[in-house]
């Protein structure tokens, strides 16, 4: 399993609301861009 995917994993699952999960995607697509352009 990749990295990026467990952590979308873990927030969702941690995550009891449609609204939370919402949020916490939004965060996880953050974090991906910056390590998106740490990478390139």
């Amino acid at each position: 399993m990749k990295p990026k995917k467990m952590i979308y994993v873990l927030l969702y699952r941690n995550t009891p609301t449609y609204a939370a999960r919402t949020v916490n995607t939004l965060f996880a697509s953050f974090i991906n861009n910056i390590w998106s352009n740490i990478l390139i």
